[in-house]
């Protein structure tokens, strides 16, 4: 019932085997976010709070989301 509902609003649904951190996007997003703090570290202090640090991780990640899912194999087009 919930994969028809979910199908039936237009999106295309995609099983993974049980572990696969390979063809999963977020593996490879995380990464790109600890990259992106560990590279950015020395601008902690410049940011009120350590959560609008990560946010401006995450808007990083933001500009290229589509990027993820090729590595992972998955066709965004289709």
């Amino acid at each position: 019932m919930i994969r028809q509902i979910i199908e039936a609003k237009g999106v295309r649904l995609e099983f993974l085997p049980p572990y696969s951190p390979d063809y999963n996007p977020i593996e490879e997003a995380f990464a790109e976010l600890k990259a992106w703090c560990k590279r950015n570290q020395v601008l902690i202090d410049s940011y009120a709070s350590y959560d609008l640090f990560l946010e401006a991780g995450l808007r990083h990640l933001q500009k290229n989301p589509g990027n993820h899912f090729r590595s992972a194999l998955i066709d965004l087009e289709s």
